[in-house]
């Protein structure tokens, strides 16, 4: 039988976890993990990388200043591909989860500053 964690794993995970998915096609975790060790190399702790399924992968951090970097810093790519990042959920099931929303970033040269808001 599957152990109900305690409120306080609870609290950690929603607090230290992110889970993420490469968007458009499977990305090789191996991939994924040498690309966002590399990207995210200001990181001071450690991300553990737990394969959740469907493509879906759980990053556990070990404190809360680098989560936060690491989603303020998104959008985050992996093989050309976005990786889709968000909160951790209770009961997530990676088998019949949805990408409802992708970060972008564009970039507009010479926008004139009347048109900055």
């Amino acid at each position: 039988p599957a152990e109900v964690p305690t409120p306080s794993q609870c609290f950690n995970m929603q607090t230290l976890c992110l889970l993420g998915k490469p968007w458009g096609e499977a990305i090789p975790l191996a991939i994924v993990m040498s690309k966002t060790r590399k990207d995210w190399n200001f990181v001071k702790g450690q991300i553990d990388y737990v394969e959740l399924g469907n493509g879906w992968i759980m990053f556990r951090f070990s404190n809360l200043h680098d989560i936060n970097l690491v989603w303020n810093g998104r959008p985050w790519h992996v093989s050309g591909l976005n990786l889709v990042l968000r909160r951790w959920e209770p009961l997530f099931d990676p088998f019949s989860a949805t990408i409802q929303r992708i970060d972008q970033w564009i970039k507009i040269t010479r926008l004139p500053l009347e048109l900055w808001e």
